[in-house]
């Protein structure tokens, strides 16, 4: 039996959609022995021994060519099928669709054969044929389905899907009669974010040595120091990189404030209120695996050529 399933592949997570969600931050490192002591998982790819979720950030626009972008891939699908032999839906920044899918799909099959070990259970999976979507489109569809915001919504109107993601923050233009018009990327995301935090405590706060993963986790309530006291140190970060995003968002699409606008991504929790307090007519998604799971919808309805 062939399975569908999706995966949203982005710079700070990977999650996989199948018969269930599972989720992973996008980085790796080598396992050590005091991991195993520790029983952690240790996922093992061609004999180099890996723990998943922890490491350092790779932050590429073209995040398919990253050196930890297939191992990441091959892990969050060993982690989310439930057969051996799967067809996979997967997203790319907008912007890149058109210069890049076809490119993208080549790799991905070019390295179709799934061969790793969780904790020593061998997992095998094939990946028989993929199908890629421009980020934020198959939450659009999923959206105009459910009427997901339909007190804001503006009949007869024109559309555009705001992902704001780790690495770009990315548009998908929808024509009023709700069909796919095209797809743009904006170079900024939530790793830019994080950077600035970095910036901001070692600059005001005398807190030396921060890594863009420390900021995440301090920014996210998620660790705590206390060399940080409250969160003053996030607003002048958040505000610059709100300011870089949506200057660029007017720029990609000045008519803007005439469309139906659905924020959705990592970013959306973020500056969801910012962006609504611009466009009142922002739809705010918080739900960071909406597009994986919208994937997976329109994966489990497409006629694949495997199927019959």
């Amino acid at each position: 039996m062939v399975e569908v399933i999706s995966v949203s592949a982005g710079n700070i997570t990977f999650i996989g959609a199948g018969e269930e969600l599972f989720i992973t931050e996008a980085r790796l490192r080598k396992a050590t022995d005091e991991d195993v002591e520790a029983e952690k998982e240790i996922v093992e790819i061609n004999g180099e021994k890996l723990v998943f979720g922890e490491g350092k950030f790779e932050n590429d626009t073209i995040k398919y060519l990253k050196e930890n972008y297939m191992k990441l891939l091959h892990y969050t699908i060993a982690k989310t099928a439930s057969q051996d032999i799967v067809n996979l839906v997967i997203d790319i920044p907008g912007g890149q669709y058109n210069a890049h899918h076809k490119k993208m799909k080549d790799k991905i099959m070019d390295n179709n054969t799934i061969d790793l070990k969780i904790n020593g259970e061998l997992k095998k999976i094939v990946i028989a044929d993929v199908w890629i979507q421009p980020e934020g489109y198959a939450s659009f569809k999923v959206a105009q389905a459910q009427n997901l915001g339909a007190d804001k919504l503006i009949p007869n109107t024109a559309s555009l899907i705001f992902n704001i993601g780790g690495g770009t923050s990315d548009l998908v233009f929808i024509d009023e009669n709700g069909k796919y018009d095209k797809a743009d990327s904006i170079h900024t995301g939530l790793l830019d974010l994080y950077g600035k935090v970095v910036s901001e405590l070692e600059s005001k706060h005398d807190y030396y040595k921060v890594t863009v993963e420390d900021a995440k986790e301090y920014f996210r309530g998620n660790k705590k120091s206390h060399k940080i006291k409250g969160t003053s140190f996030k607003i002048q970060p958040t505000e610059d990189t709100f300011d870089d995003i949506y200057n660029d968002l007017k720029r990609k699409a000045p008519d803007v404030e005439h469309r139906n606008i659905y924020l959705i991504g990592g970013g959306a929790e973020v500056f969801g209120n910012k962006l609504t307090e611009k466009l009142p007519q922002t739809i705010t998604v918080t739900d960071i695996a909406m597009d994986a799971k919208a994937m997976k919808v329109l994966g489990g309805a497409k006629k694949w050529s495997n199927q019959k």
